[in-house]
C-alpha cells in the first residue's frame, strides 16, 4: 500500500457508511500494517492468512492487548475487502477469521463496564410521536414514549444483570422488589434462578415504567397481564421487540449483540468476584460454563484459531 492508496481506501470505507472516527482508525491501522509489511518484504498482491497471523503475533509481542488486536483484525478485514474490490487480491484471506471462539469456549470482544453503561444511558431511539394503530380504533395513543420506557428497561436487564432473552419473557412484576433494589430472575431450561441487585438509575427507570408506561399500556389494551413486559398487541412474545432494540443499538454499535453483552457482563464480573460467585450471578448450572468466560491469553487464542481456522 502506497501513501496515495490511503486516500483511495477512505472513499471505500465511506461507501460502507462508517463514521469518520472509525475510518481514521482503520486508515491508521492499515498504515501500521503497511510499515510492518515493508519490513517483512511483503507485497499486497501476495498476502496470505499466515501473514496476518504473523502480524498479530508481532503486535502481541509488543505488549498490545487482545482487545486492540481484535479491533485491528476488524480493520484489516476491511482493508482486504478493499484490495479485492481494487483487483489486487482475488479473495480476502482473513474473511472467515473471527476471534470469537468455539463451542463451550467463546471468545468475544469484551465491552468494558463504562462502555456498557454508556450504551444504556445513550439509548435514545427516534421518537415518531403519537401513533394511531388499528387495535386502538379511533383513539390516538402516544405509543412512542411508553415504548421507549419499556425498551430501556429491557435493555437494562441485559446491560446490568446479563439476562438472557429467554429469561426476559418469564419475568413478572412479582420478580421485582424496588424497595430493596433487587430483581429475581427465574430459572429456565438452560439457566438457574438467581437474585441480583439493580443499578440505581435502572431501578428508577423500572419504577417509572411500572407506575406509568406499563399501566398505560394495560389500560389502552384493555388487558390484565401477568408479564412484566409485553408488546403493544398484548403478546408476551418479545422477539420482535428485542429485534427492534438491537436494530437501534447497531446504528451506533454495529457489532453489538445480546450474546456479546452477556459475555461482557460475565467477563467483567470475573474481575471482581470468584468463579463460584459469578456462576451464581450468571445462572450457570456448571462451573465450567463460567470458566470459559475467563480471558484467554494470546497462546490460547492462537491455538483456537489454528484448530478452527487452519492455514489453507
Amino acid at each position: 500500500m502506497t501513501p496515495t492508496d490511503a486516500h483511495e481506501l477512505t472513499p471505500y470505507l465511506q461507501s460502507l457508511d462508517m463514521s469518520p472516527s472509525y475510518i481514521d482508525t482503520c486508515v491508521r491501522i492499515v498504515k501500521r500494517f503497511e510499515r510492518w509489511m515493508n519490513e517483512e518484504s511483503l507485497c499486497e498482491g501476495q498476502l496470505r492468512y499466515a501473514d496476518f497471523m504473523a502480524f498479530m503475533e508481532f503486535r502481541q509481542r509488543g505488549g498490545v492487548t487482545q482487545r486492540t488486536i481484535q479491533a485491528e483484525l476488524s480493520s484489516l478485514k476491511h482493508y482486504c475487502n478493499y484490495l479485492v474490490e481494487a483487483g489486487v487480491l482475488t479473495a480476502n484471506p482473513i474473511l472467515k477469521l473471527n476471534i470469537r471462539g468455539v463451542k463451550r469456549g467463546s471468545l468475544y470482544d469484551i465491552l468494558e463496564p463504562e462502555e456498557l453503561t454508556a450504551i444504556y444511558h445513550g439509548y435514545q431511539p427516534e421518537i415518531s410521536g403519537p401513533s394511531t394503530l388499528p387495535l386502538f380504533g379511533n383513539q390516538q395513543v402516544d405509543t412512542s414514549i411508553h415504548t421507549f420506557h419499556r425498551n430501556r428497561c429491557l435493555l437494562g436487564l441485559f446491560i446490568f444483570q446479563g439476562a438472557t432473552t429467554g429469561e426476559i419473557t418469564l419475568l413478572t412484576p412479582d420478580h421485582l422488589n424496588l424497595s430493596r433494589n433487587i430483581i429475581h430472575i427465574p430459572k429456565t431450561l438452560k439457566t438457574n434462578a438467581r437474585t441480583l441487585s439493580l443499578d440505581p438509575k435502572q431501578a428508577i427507570h423500572l419504577d417509572k415504567y411500572m407506575m406509568q408506561s406499563r399501566e398505560t399500556m394495560l389500560d389502552t389494551l384493555g388487558i390484565d397481564s401477568d408479564q412484566l413486559f409485553f408488546s403493544w398487541y398484548g403478546s408476551s412474545r418479545l422477539h420482535f421487540v428485542l429485534e427492534l432494540i438491537m436494530k437501534e443499538l447497531r446504528k451506533t454499535n454495529p457489532q453489538i449483540s445480546y450474546r456479546r453483552i452477556r459475555a461482557s457482563v460475565i467477563t467483567n464480573w470475573i474481575k471482581h468476584y470468584n468463579l463460584r460467585q459469578v456462576q451464581l450471578m450468571a445462572g450457570h448450572r456448571y462451573l465450567s460454563s463460567t470458566e470459559k468466560y475467563k480471558r484467554n491469553d494470546w497462546k490460547g487464542m492462537k491455538r483456537l484459531i489454528d484448530v478452527y481456522h487452519p492455514l489453507g
